[in-house]
């Protein structure tokens, strides 16, 4: 299966078609590396990845970039306050991003990051 990153936008990835499916289970918590270094390290495809978890987005981004795990993924789309979307931005840059920034709440401050691994 081939994905072609130039056509995939932050809208593709909505979850509000999925509200009807939602399901409750019990979860862990864990630093982003633990699970995502696996999913890297078994997969042949390309690596894209959601960030929606406003308030923790930073410390996610920062725990992939501390574990080399930043680089090795092709696509990021991320949603972030205000105070901490530079900082992500700054990231991803220094791991080899093209990024649009758009700011989609402007009330409350949240962008939409689409982050696309340059070629």
């Amino acid at each position: 299966m081939s994905i072609n990153l130039k056509n995939i936008t932050y809208d593709m990835f909505s979850s509000s078609e999925m509200k009807e499916d939602i399901r409750y289970i019990e979860t862990e918590i864990v630093p982003a590396n633990t699970e995502m270094k696996q999913i890297i390290e078994n997969t042949p495809h390309k690596i894209i990845v959601k960030c929606n978890a406003l308030g923790s987005d930073l410390t996610i981004i920062e725990n992939l970039d501390e574990n080399d795990l930043l680089k090795k993924i092709d696509l990021m789309i991320i949603k972030s306050y205000d105070k901490s979307h530079q900082q992500i931005i700054e990231h991803l840059q220094l791991n080899n991003f093209i990024i649009e920034d758009t700011l989609i709440d402007k009330p409350n401050k949240v962008h939409k990051i689409l982050a696309k691994k340059k070629q």
